[in-house]
């Protein structure tokens, strides 16, 4: 029996989701690797800041995960904070 090695890598970074004053779309600030997204609404927001980690987990050295303690100074009041899952 032949058995190969998974090539998949998981990751999941905090995302700090804003609405935008100016324009009402959904923007996504991911702090560990210097990325924002947006959306029109949370949905496509999440899945445009998915679509980007894995972008950048293609081409770069993936760093830790922040904790929300690490993130917490970040924050602004109504932000909301979820853990985005990505994969390669």
């Amino acid at each position: 029996m032949t058995y190969r090695k998974a090539n998949t890598v998981r990751v999941s970074y905090p995302g700090i989701f804003a609405t935008d004053d100016f324009s009402g779309n959904v923007v996504v600030t991911i702090p560990d690797i210097g990325c924002l997204a947006e959306g029109n609404d949370i949905e496509e927001a999440f899945a445009d800041a998915k679509a980007a980690i894995e972008e950048y987990m293609r081409h770069g050295v993936l760093p830790y995960a922040s904790s929300l303690a690490d993130i917490e100074h970040c924050l602004k009041e109504g932000d909301i904070v979820m853990y985005i899952d990505a994969a390669t």
